[in-house]
């Protein structure tokens, strides 16, 4: 392992020292600092290093991209900011140490691990290869006129970000596909998240992380086109602004969904709250002021919630909306409760071609195997007619906000029946919608039943 030391009045060019120093950045000579972080990557620093950036470093590179050519395999190259006064201790930066103007980009190619950082580039934060891998800890990173890691080129599909607990700043863009984006805390500001370049895929997992700045889409321009890649975009327990919005497309592939959990702008709605979008449409929860089903149980702030799930003209038999209902313990093995019931209710009359459950538990015997069970009409894809009317629930009571539900609404109930191979376990329900067009209200919790 080398150290290699980097601040803005450094002039070393060739060998400014590789051994661990201690102490202020000024006790050591000129000669024995780089000038940018730039330098000390062009002089030696790879796979297993440590390039040690003092927090006073201070250099504005104007009109100039920048590359730093991380090692392709093995250990990352670690950049980290170091006490200004004391270079063995690490710190964070909090007025930025590198920036670029007028447009121009930062482009990062191999495997870096990014500590402390604070840069502020004009242009585009990029991706410059395949497989590029960057990790950041308690960064301020800003693509004040750009794209936040973007791939440069399709061969950029196999990149990843992994940001901790770090701030993004892409206030007019926002993150490029093409890449994998692990973000667990930290904060985002911008207005919409993912800006699109057709043909690519977005693979991103949000963890904690501040995006009250959101007041547009989490994805912006895509999904509707034929030429539209993939999307799979999870937002778990985030701070939200009111205002944003999934999509501003239709999605209309399989592969292309957005889930947000536990994410809001309220401090009791972020103990319930879900919205999934998906092909054929979308569901969301909806608070006891609307429609629920008063025998559920009340989450700890006291509401009771349903799943709202309005379809579009894209839902069908062959390509239905689906979402997963929240997952419980299940005595699946116990005949007093080897029975999975949903409960569910529409203006519209509804059959098993319409609305279905999947069902996934574990086997009696052999907890390790999964059974897969389902409620669909068996001549699903070739029944002249309307499917098996789903059953009637005649015990529920459903309500639109404190009133009982117009007479208007059809109640409805689905069993999915174990037998006796069910085990004890946490199954996964699976609620399947092919009727277009159409509101149905769930509830979000299944009772098990003889």
């Amino acid at each position: 392992m080398a150290y290699y030391y980097v601040k803005h009045t450094g002039s070393s060019t060739t060998a400014g020292g590789t051994t661990k120093k201690t102490g202020p950045f000024s006790g050591l000579v000129a000669t024995a600092v780089y000038g940018s972080i730039t330098n000390a990557i062009t002089y030696g620093a790879g796979s297993g290093d440590i390039i040690c950036v003092s927090d006073a470093h201070s250099l504005d590179h104007g009109s100039s991209t920048k590359t730093w050519a991380g090692p392709t395999s093995g250990k990352p190259l670690r950049t980290q900011t170091v006490d200004d006064g004391a270079c063995e201790n690490s710190a964070v930066a909090s007025v930025f140490q590198e920036k670029i103007t007028s447009g121009y980009d930062l482009r990062l190619s191999g495997r870096h691990n990014l500590c402390g950082l604070y840069l502020d580039i004009a242009g585009d934060v990029e991706f410059v290869n395949d497989a590029t891998n960057v990790r950041t800890e308690d960064c301020h990173i800003i693509a004040t006129a750009g794209l936040m890691f973007r791939g440069t080129s399709p061969a950029g599909y196999r990149n990843t970000f992994t940001p901790i607990n770090t701030t993004l700043d892409a206030s007019t863009l926002n993150f490029a596909i093409g890449n994998k984006l692990q973000m667990v805390g930290g904060a985002w500001t911008a207005t919409s998240l993912f800006d699109t370049n057709k043909y690519y895929t977005i693979l991103a997992r949000l963890d904690g992380v501040d995006l009250s700045s959101l007041t547009g889409q989490i994805v912006n321009n895509y999904g509707g086109g034929t030429s539209d890649g993939m999307i799979d975009v999870e937002l778990h327990n985030c701070k939200m602004n009111s205002g944003f919005s999934v999509a501003n497309e239709t999605f209309t592939k399989e592969g292309q969904r957005v889930s947000v959990y536990g994410s809001s702008s309220s401090s009791a709605g972020a103990g319930y709250q879900f919205l999934i979008e998906a092909v054929g449409g979308k569901v969301e929860d909806q608070d006891d002021s609307g429609i629920h089903r008063d025998d559920s149980v009340a989450f700890p702030s006291g509401t009771k919630v349903s799943a709202s799930c309005l379809t579009d003209t894209n839902a069908s038999l062959a390509m239905p909306f689906w979402f997963k209902l929240p997952a419980r313990t299940a005595l699946l093995s116990a005949a007093s409760t080897d029975t999975i019931r949903v409960f569910l209710t529409s203006e519209t009359p509804l059959d098993d071609t319409d609305v279905w459950v999947n069902l996934l538990h574990a086997d009696k015997t052999n907890k390790h195997t999964q059974i897969f069970l389902t409620t669909q009409n068996a001549e699903r894809m070739t029944v002249a007619s309307a499917g098996t009317a789903l059953d009637t629930d005649s015990s529920s009571t459903w309500k639109d906000g404190a009133s009982a539900i117009a007479g208007s609404f059809y109640k409805y109930y689905i069993d999915v029946d174990t037998g006796a191979n069910g085990a004890d376990c946490v199954p996964t329900v699976i609620l399947n919608v092919a009727i277009p067009s159409t509101q149905i209200y769930f509830c979000v919790l299944y009772d098990t039943v003889a």
